[in-house]
C-alpha cells in the first residue's frame, strides 16, 4: 500500500489561517506514523528553518512547500508550490518576497524558467478552476490546463476529498477531465489545525479576522481541516492519489 503523505499543510506562521506550531505539525506527524510530510504556508515560510531540523530530528522526509498566489492570463489564484531542490526553494523564498512586499504578485509564466525545481499543485475551492467551474465550462478549464501545462514540468491537481457534496463531485469530475492530459490528481487534504477537537481554533482563528462574534464565526470557520490519520486518508482517496 502506498504510503499516505500530507502536502497542504498550514502552521500558526499562515496568519490566522493555522493554528499549529510548527512543531505540532511534526510532532502530530510522527505520532501518526507518517514518514514524510510538507510545509505549504499561506505566502510564507519563515517556519522552514524550524521544520527541516524537527524533521530531521524525528526521522520524517521534510518536503518544502508554500501556497502562493499568482496570475495566469490577468486573473489571480492560488496554487500550492513545492521545492524539489535548493534552487526551487530559492525560487518559492524569491516569489513569497515578492508577492508580500508588493501589491501584485509573480505570474504563472514568470516561473517557467524555474520550473524545473519546483512542483505546481492546483487547488480547488480559490484555485484557478473556480469561475470556469461555476460556469460549468469543461473548455475553459482544459484552456487553463494546457496553458499550465506548457509552463510547468511536474504539474497535479489537489483533490480534497473532505469538501461538501458539491466541491467533492467536482473534485472528482476535474480529476477525471484532466486525466488525458497527463495531469494527475494528487491526495490534498488541507491540514489547518492538528485534531478534529482543535475546529474551534479554527472558529476564532475566523472571527478575529473579520471582528464578529464565535458563533458567527462558527459557521463560517473551513470544517475537518484536521490532520487526517493513514487510515482516514486511504479511506477517503484512489491508492494512485497517495
Amino acid at each position: 500500500m502506498t504510503q499516505a503523505l500530507h502536502l497542504h499543510t498550514r502552521t500558526a506562521y499562515s496568519l490566522l489561517k493555522g493554528s499549529m506550531s510548527v512543531e505540532t505539525l511534526v510532532l502530530t506527524a510522527k505520532s501518526l506514523g507518517y514518514k514524510q510530510l510538507a510545509l505549504t504556508d499561506l505566502n510564507v515560510m519563515y517556519g522552514v528553518p524550524e521544520f527541516l531540523r524537527l524533521c530531521e530530528k524525528h526521522e520524517i522526509k521534510a518536503i518544502v512547500g508554500c501556497e502562493l498566489s499568482l496570475k495566469l492570463n490577468g486573473h489571480k489564484a492560488q496554487y500550492t508550490l513545492l521545492a524539489k531542490d535548493y534552487e526551487g526553494y530559492k525560487t518559492l523564498v524569491k516569489v513569497s518576497s515578492f508577492n508580500n512586499a508588493n501589491e501584485d504578485v509573480f505570474t504563472a509564466l514568470d516561473l517557467k524558467d524555474d520550473s524545473e525545481h519546483i512542483i505546481c499543485i492546483l487547488h480547488n475551492l480559490g484555485g484557478v478552476f473556480e469561475e470556469a467551474i461555476y460556469n460549468q465550462s469543461s473548455d475553459q478549464i482544459l484552456e487553463l490546463a494546457l496553458s499550465l501545462k506548457s509552463i510547468f514540468k511536474q504539474l497535479y491537481f489537489g483533490a480534497s476529498y473532505q469538501e461538501d457534496a458539491y466541491w467533492k463531485k467536482q473534485n472528482q469530475f476535474i480529476s477525471e477531465l484532466l486525466s488525458p492530459l497527463d495531469i494527475d490528481s494528487v491526495a490534498f487534504s488541507k491540514v489547518y489545525y492538528a485534531k478534529a477537537e482543535d475546529e474551534l481554533l479554527s472558529a476564532i482563528l475566523v472571527g478575529i479576522e473579520k471582528g464578529i462574534n464565535l458563533q458567527e464565526a462558527s459557521s463560517l470557520a473551513e470544517k475537518y481541516r484536521y490532520f487526517l490519520d493513514v487510515n482516514e486518508m486511504n479511506a477517503l482517496y484512489d491508492q494512485k492519489q497517495l
